[in-house]
């Protein structure tokens, strides 16, 4: 399970920070402004939720937030690789945060929709948030 108050930090970090390629989530009904230009899908995904105190008053929980960089075929992989940099050093820099931020990677690229127009390749980060029962 990925808690609402990860999905948030991870939301205003964007909204505050990111100046980039716009950046679209799941389930919002929003599609890319220009097809020719590069953008964000970002997701948020929970891994484990686990006491870490005797009588479960405090609870970590730990997971991926997964940032999938689009750009159109044909345009190579330098671009991506620009913003996944810029996005990495985002979540490297956020400190007001109550999520922790880890380990970062960036996947390999490959066809990023059914219809050939997009590469896709996936800028993984790994966080922590514990929280207070």
């Amino acid at each position: 399970m990925s808690s609402d108050v990860v999905f948030t930090a991870v939301r205003e970090i964007l909204a505050d920070e990111w100046e980039g390629a716009p950046v679209i989530f799941p389930n919002e009904g929003a599609s890319p402004a220009d097809p020719s230009m590069p953008w964000v899908y970002c997701e948020v995904a929970g891994g484990l939720t686990q006491s870490i105190e005797l009588g479960g008053g405090a609870w970590l929980e730990t997971g991926v937030v997964h940032l999938h960089i689009f750009t159109p075929v044909g345009t190579g992989s330098l671009e991506v690789r620009a913003i996944a940099k810029q996005l990495s050093n985002l979540f490297r820099a956020a400190r007001d945060s109550p999520v922790v931020f880890t380990d970062q990677n960036l996947g390999l690229g490959q066809a990023g929709d059914d219809d050939g127009m997009y590469w896709r390749q996936t800028l993984t980060i790994d966080y922590r948030y514990q929280d207070f029962a």
